[in-house]
């Protein structure tokens, strides 16, 4: 029976993961000490979806919001973002957008942004784009705080 219950947590662990939020980058969805629950993405990521993804140039991982996929071309100009040439509502950014430049995102690619954009942070500005294969996991419910327990909306 012990066998057959690592059997399954172990199964489980490949599709489940639980992650702790350790700075102010994404506030305010996601704040320092939240606990997060997420699921491995293995389809093309939705837009708006806030994902956690390891960095890649360091031995870290990262929780970001997706602003772009495949086929895409992303513009940061002036404190703006665009997305195809059409200005990018963006209802859960805190502060105003800094740097600039263009990237047009390939299969297999998202462009990714930080929430809280008044502190510095590394992002797809820094980046450029992920790679989705490298292990991507989309957030999905916070489980501590209690006072903040619940669904994380796209």
């Amino acid at each position: 029976m012990a066998a057959f219950i690592a059997a399954v947590f172990g199964f489980l662990a490949r599709f489940i993961a639980r992650f702790e939020a350790v700075d102010e980058s994404m506030e305010p969805a996601i704040r320092h000490g939240d606990y997060l629950i997420a699921t491995r993405v293995v389809k093309t990521p939705k837009k708006a979806g806030l994902v956690v993804f390891p960095h890649p140039n360091d031995d870290m991982l990262l929780v970001k919001r997706i602003v772009a996929t495949a086929g895409d071309r992303v513009a940061i100009s002036g404190g703006r973002l665009s997305i195809n040439q059409g200005a990018l509502a963006q209802p859960w950014a805190k502060g105003a957008l800094a740097g600039g430049g263009e990237w047009t995102i390939s299969r297999g690619q998202a462009f990714v942004l930080s929430d809280n954009r008044t502190v510095h942070t590394a992002d797809s500005r820094t980046f450029g784009p992920i790679d989705i294969r490298n292990g991507l996991w989309r957030v999905r419910f916070r489980y501590w705080p209690l006072s903040r327990i619940g669904a994380i909306a796209d």
